[in-house]
Parts: C-alpha cells; sequence; structure tokens
C-alpha cells in the first residue's frame, strides 16, 4: 500500500511492507520524523519502532512519548 501526505508544499510519501514489519519512507526529513512520532501512539509499547535511513547510517529509537525534536537531534548528533 502506498500513500502521500502533504503539507505546506512538503510531500511524504510512504508504503508499507508487505508482511507489516516495516514501513519506507520519502521526502523531506522533518515530515518523516512527525510521522514517526505519530506512528508511535499506534503501535503498541512492547513493539519496538527504530527510525533509520536506508543503509541503517542512523537507527534511532522512537519511544512511547517522542517528540520530532528528540528524534531529529538523535540523528543529527548520534545521542
Amino acid at each position: 500500500m502506498t500513500w502521500q501526505y502533504e503539507e505546506a508544499g512538503d510531500q511524504l510519501e510512504g508504503r508499507s511492507h508487505a508482511d507489516g514489519t516495516g514501513l519506507h519512507l520519502e521526502g523531506p526529513p522533518h515530515l518523516a520524523v512527525r510521522f514517526a512520532c505519530w506512528y508511535r501512539r499506534l503501535v503498541p509499547a512492547t513493539e519496538n519502532l527504530i527510525f533509520c535511513d536506508d543503509t541503517y547510517g542512523f537507527a534511532v529509537p522512537v519511544t512511547v512519548g517522542a517528540i520530532p525534536e528528540s528524534i531529529e537531534r538523535a540523528v543529527t548528533t548520534g545521542e
């Protein structure tokens, strides 16, 4: 399944894996981060949710209650 989201002229496209184990997002990083934080609220707390790029150049856990600024900071600083 593929979907698109647009905000202030920026567009995010998403696709879910057939087995339901992941999502692939294409678009501006700030929208992808916001989506990950929103999506975290839909995923049970017992499930791990990781925000990463396609090469795993970074892999940031998206914890319950995460906010976009904390994920962006972790991606850019490695914290």
